[in-house]
């Protein structure tokens, strides 16, 4: 062993028969309702038997007058959503929620629930449902049909921006409709979401399995690469957790993490640290005591945790490259699940670090009004992957230069296909990521914006913003490809080179991108 490296290995000593559970017991049928809420391991089982998709106010020619585009109209009442199943609905967002809105499930006359819109996505409140609320106005509590679901809203109109995110599955999956009450019929799997949620992960069913917890220090040279750690066998990674070796407040920077899988020459990951834990821009110092937390990544003062579920069948590798000019000490802490073996059908967790600086060429043609149609090969692309797979999310770095808002853009995902239109599209970038009207920071276990500046301004300074969005329930599956994309529509002042309708905007107005990607992959 490297004498720089020590280790201490703790294995709790529990049942070997509990040791065996988790993807052991996932089968082939995709977690449905609850259990999309109640844990993370779904997201690595491939099923094949899942589809992910969005129904949104976006404009239907791809102008950017997103708002009041309905899916038609039913007696006096705009449908905002109506698909047969089997599926299940689990995001409502809304940026402006008025009115009522009304659930009709499996061709009934009457609606199953119906709640005041603003009230339920603003306060949680809507008969006897619980909450599981994100952002400033969104709802992830699932709402499932067997047969069909239509959704529709009496007097919302007025800036009627909305996004309905859901999955359909295959005809072989048994899916039970909604039932009105607290629990829908299933108060254990209501037990487990609500634990799994409130505690961003930490008291989920996955953490509480026998795990063998293993500690690790290196120093790595200037320039070089070392191995932080080397697992043997099966198993699955429920945490990890990095810091500085000599102060845990320094933060992670030009250190790149490596994690390779099953002997793999290619490396499953290879993302500059503090990009992967959502700290480029020093985030963590942002936040009250230099900590935030979310369902799958957390930064405290002592460190980074990463709770995604890292799945391996014959060894997995953890390395830094240390790509500064000095020396640095690393300290690791690792807790796996062991495994006799993994299905066929578990995928390996991704991740992939991107950046693209954007020269500003604004001019009397770039520079448009709120109808024009945007040029998806303009847009920054956050994932462009052929392959089969899970996405489930990403974290967004976007260096603005004031000058109004930059994230009028919306998100475009391609699955399976390139043409148009895409199966997810967007009504603006900060509607994505559960907020409205520009980004305050705030988080929730899903989604957050750990770093954001004021919507308006004249100014010219760079602005340093950082947003996140896991996709727990509405993971994106793809048997072929994904490309995720946001476009770079930022506002301009009326006044700014160009004078013409109330609302300027340009794709080339000069704000940097960069992103991680994160996903799950089925390896060959």
């Amino acid at each position: 062993m490297n004498k720089r490296m020590w280790s201490v290995v703790t294995v709790l000593v529990l049942s070997w028969v509990a040791a065996l559970a988790g993807f052991a017991q996932q089968g082939s049928d995709p977690a449905v309702g609850w259990a999309g809420l109640a844990g993370m391991d779904h997201l690595a089982v491939w099923t094949g038997k899942v589809q992910t998709s969005m129904s949104s106010s976006t404009h239907p020619t791809n102008g950017n007058k997103d708002f009041a585009n309905f899916h038609g109209k039913d007696k006096g009442e705009e449908i905002l959503f109506e698909h047969p199943g089997p599926g299940c609905v689990y995001r409502v967002w809304s940026a402006q929620p008025k009115g009522t809105i009304k659930f009709y499930l499996d061709a009934g006359a009457k609606p199953v629930l119906q709640c005041e819109f603003k009230q339920w996505l603003k306060q949680g409140k809507c008969d006897s449902l619980p909450s599981f609320h994100a952002g400033r106005d969104a709802e992830y509590v699932p709402i499932c049909f067997d047969q069909n679901l239509r959704i529709t809203t009496r007097d919302f109109n007025l800036m009627a921006y909305y996004q309905i995110s859901y999955q359909l599955y295959d005809s072989s999956v048994q899916v039970k409709s909604f039932a009105p009450g607290a629990d829908q019929g299933d108060p254990k799997g209501l037990a487990q979401a609500r634990a799994f949620w409130d505690s961003n992960g930490e008291t989920s069913e996955e953490m509480r399995r026998p795990l063998l917890v293993e500690e690790s220090k290196v120093t790595i040279p200037a320039g070089k690469k070392q191995v932080l750690q080397s697992l043997s066998g099966a198993g699955v990674v429920r945490e990890m957790f990095l810091r500085d070796g000599e102060d845990a407040g320094r933060n992670l920077s030009d250190l790149w993490l490596i994690i390779s899988t099953d002997g793999r020459a290619e490396p499953d990951l290879l993302v500059p640290a503090d990009a992967f834990f959502a700290n480029k821009f020093e985030t963590r110092n942002e936040w009250p005591n230099h900590e935030w937390k979310s369902l799958a990544l957390e930064a405290g003062p002592q460190g980074f945790t990463s709770r995604w579920p890292m799945p391996f069948a014959n060894g997995m590798k953890i390395e830094i490259e240390n790509r500064g000019a000095k020396d640095r000490a690393l300290f690791c802490r690792t807790s796996r699940e062991e495994k006799n073996k993994l299905p066929a059908n578990t995928m390996r967790f991704r991740a992939l670090y991107r950046e693209q600086d954007y020269e500003a060429k604004v001019t009397r043609k770039t520079s448009f009004g709120i109808k024009h149609p945007v040029d998806p090969s303009t847009n920054y692309m956050v994932l462009d992957r052929q392959g089969t797979g899970h996405y489930v999310g990403c974290i967004l770095y976007v260096k603005s230069i004031g000058l109004m808002w930059w994230g009028e853009g919306d998100e475009n995902t391609w699955v399976d296909k390139t043409d148009w239109p895409p199966q997810i599209q967007g009504t603006g970038t900060e509607d994505e990521f559960n907020w409205s009207w520009g980004f305050k920071n705030y988080l929730s276990p899903v989604s957050g914006a750990l770093k954001s500046y004021p919507l308006t301004t004249k100014k010219k300074e760079v602005k340093e913003n950082v947003v996140f969005r896991w996709r727990i329930s509405d993971y994106v599956p793809f048997k072929k490809s994904i490309k995720v994309s946001y476009e770079r529509v930022a506002s301009l002042p009326m006044n700014y080179r160009y004078p013409g309708s109330l609302i300027n905007m340009t794709h080339n107005r000069g704000d940097d991108y960069a992103s991680v990607a994160f996903w799950y992959e089925l390896m060959d």
